[in-house]
């Protein structure tokens, strides 16, 4: 059985650590908000032996004070190693496009994540999400242990039994998280206007901002 955290935080912050050569994590400083949780950005000083060592510690104390950890977004789920964005694209790996999230247990729980998660999606579409379609873009949460994998289908059934139809979201145990290049990350800030047209021509604009 799946406890309960030990600890409720009503909104729990999350640390964004920022890598030089990505951006994406100012994206997921955006979503961390608009889901009510507190982000907080912390840039990885990685170019120096003494900067490393710098980070590392106010990473340690950073972390004292945080329920989760947001890691950047990916591809999860296949057997091939560093698969490039274009090939998870074509549906030439088994990957999906993911996001890693590190999390404290005894705050916020899986559970309460993968609700979240469920929040955000279309859960009923089985080919994909919006105009993204082909497999690497269909729904999966892929668990480290038995207890996340039983309580994520006790939701996906929950879901299909109030909804009355079946929901396509596969639970599946993770194998390997590789990150996404630099030019695929944050697309929203490179291309504002891109993605304002997109938001409304994939119908995505119903889970968006409405101020975006």
């Amino acid at each position: 059985k799946w406890s309960s955290p030990a600890i409720k935080v009503a909104k729990p912050t999350v640390l964004i650590p920022v890598f030089p050569g990505t951006n994406c994590e100012y994206d997921s400083w955006k979503a961390v908000s608009d889901a009510g949780a507190v982000p907080q950005i912390m840039v990885i000083n990685n170019l120096t032996s003494s900067g490393i060592a710098e980070s590392v510690n106010q990473f340690a104390t950073a972390l004292k004070s945080a329920q989760i950890v947001f890691i950047p977004g990916g591809f999860s789920g296949g057997d091939e190693p560093n698969p490039t964005y274009e090939d998870v694209k074509r549906q030439k790996t088994g990957h999906r496009e993911t996001v890693k999230i590190d999390y404290d247990p005894s705050s916020v729980s899986f559970g309460e994540l993968f609700d979240i998660f469920l929040s955000k999606v279309d859960p009923f579409d089985s080919g994909g999400q919006f105009i993204d379609r082909g497999r690497s873009y269909t729904l999966a949460v892929y668990c480290l242990n038995d207890e996340e994998k039983t309580v994520a289908l006790s939701k996906i059934a929950n879901l299909e039994k109030s909804a009355g139809k079946k929901a396509f979201v596969s639970a599946e145990p993770f194998k390997s998280f590789w990150e996404a290049g630099e030019e695929h990350q944050d697309y929203y800030l490179k291309h504002p206007e891109e993605f304002a047209c997109e938001l409304i021509s994939s119908g995505r604009k119903k889970n968006a901002d409405p101020n975006m």
